[in-house]
């Protein structure tokens, strides 16, 4: 919890969507599209965070606190329900950006890019730098307010369903790698796919269930449309290098 929100606690609720009146009058909420203004300016910001991180130097801690705020603000049930298409639609884009921000990460990774040199390319320093000053701590604490307000059965639906699918596939191959980036980094991994996981409306652990859940993408889409999403026709094998929960059971005992 930073000291913002130390100071004021309703800054971590939709709550703070009220608009304070003159002291001594209760507050009125927003009305009109000046509810949605918080959801748009945490994606706006997400935005400019993540093309110019390295412009706000010592300062980048401080913007992400500020993500941070606003996105403990986001009402996404509102927002997708009664919300401008182009909040929506930022909603989408930036977790459709943090699928692929952490696929990049990943592969960077896997091609041995990732050096404490300073022959690095700039390119996979930036991504690096992003992922770990912004992009863990913006998603832990996105999915852990969306986990809190049971969201997710009305954000992480159809194409954000997909790119969430994503997301995970990327947390739990990073988690579990074994690269010196990632042993520096393995806690606040583990914080993001926890709360990831209560996020989630979808038990991915638990694929033979899929069938009765309302919210996967596995039955509410037609085989054609999830082929055009790029998935593949099991469930099972949407994110096949993770392990279903009776086997991490097995290794837990």
């Amino acid at each position: 919890m930073t000291s913002v929100q130390r100071a004021n606690p309703s800054l971590a609720t939709p709550a703070c969507w009220a608009r304070l009146g003159p002291p001594g009058c209760a507050a009125q909420p927003l009305s009109g599209g000046l509810q949605f203004l918080p959801s748009s300016l945490f994606c706006k910001l997400g935005v400019l965070v993540r093309h110019r991180i390295s412009l706000f130097g010592n300062d980048a801690t401080s913007i992400v606190n500020c993500l941070h705020i606003l996105g403990q603000t986001l009402d996404a049930r509102t927002v997708m329900k009664t919300g401008l298409e182009s909040v929506k639609s930022a909603l989408r884009a930036f977790l459709d950006n943090a699928a692929e921000d952490l696929e990049k990460t990943m592969e960077n990774l896997k091609q041995g890019q990732f050096t404490h040199t300073r022959n690095q390319p700039k390119g996979v320093t930036q991504i690096i730098n992003y992922t770990t000053v912004a992009l863990l701590p913006m998603l832990s604490s996105l999915f852990e307010h969306i986990g809190q307000h049971q969201f997710g059965e009305d954000l992480i639906l159809e194409d954000v369903q997909v790119s969430c699918y994503r997301i995970l596939t990327s947390l739990y191959a990073l988690g579990t790698s074994k690269s010196i980036y990632v042993e520096r980094q393995r806690s606040a991994l583990g914080e993001c796919l926890a709360a990831f996981a209560g996020a989630f409306p979808v038990a991915f652990l638990e694929t033979h269930l899929d069938k009765h859940n309302i919210y996967s993408i596995y039955n509410t889409k037609s085989s054609r449309e999830r082929a055009a999403l790029s998935l593949p026709t099991n469930v099972e094998d949407v994110c096949p290098n993770i392990p279903s929960l009776e086997k991490l059971m097995e290794e837990i005992v």
